[in-house]
């Protein structure tokens, strides 16, 4: 036989939709990615070499272009990793707060440098004491191959409008740089 039901619980239907207070954002001094025009006088200030590493580099713009160019031998199809150029991968230029953004670094010429991904990310959100590294604004790495001073990130792929040219020679690397395009 079965026992009576004393007491059935009603079906209660909840609003999943939860209602949150935002949290208060602190607001940034400046935004994190520099402006088009900073690029470009970071990259005539610095030319196309990492300032930690001295590797040559090149900007997004010139990897788009070449991947236009040649679209099986220079691959850039999505962010995963196995769908990039190895070599591209290894070449790309990025600007990097030498203070940490995040940490109170400003966006601006006196704290932005020229650098590739690997010592950009490699150092990731650390101070440079903290990973043990050199200022780049103070010490200057002077590549040793010699082709330096005339590599010019491959910027002739460009067209001309659009190309960022190193308007004088850099006093950054031994021996001077060279106009490595006209304006």
């Amino acid at each position: 036989m079965r026992r009576p039901v004393l007491h059935r619980p009603e079906r209660v239907r909840m609003d999943r939709r939860r209602t949150r207070t935002p949290k208060p954002r602190r607001p940034r001094h400046q935004p994190r990615d520099a402006p088009y025009e900073m690029k470009r006088a970071l990259v005539s200030r610095d030319g196309h070499h990492c300032r930690f590493c001295s590797i040559p580099l090149i900007r997004p713009e010139i990897r788009k272009e070449l991947n236009r160019l040649y679209p099986d031998a220079a691959r850039w199809t999505s962010p995963r990793a196995s769908d990039q150029h190895r070599g591209l991968q290894v070449l790309w230029l990025q600007y990097d707060h030498v203070i940490v953004h995040s940490r109170g670094g400003k966006t601006s010429m006196d704290n932005i440098v020229v650098a590739c991904a690997a010592c950009n990310f490699g150092r990731d959100r650390y101070m440079l004491a903290e990973v043990g590294l050199r200022d780049p604004r103070e010490h200057i790495r002077t590549p040793t191959w010699d082709g330096h001073t005339g590599w010019d990130g491959l910027e002739r792929i460009l067209p001309q409008n659009k190309r960022f040219c190193r308007g004088t020679a850099s006093s950054l690397w031994a021996g001077g740089g060279s106009r490595a395009c006209t304006e």
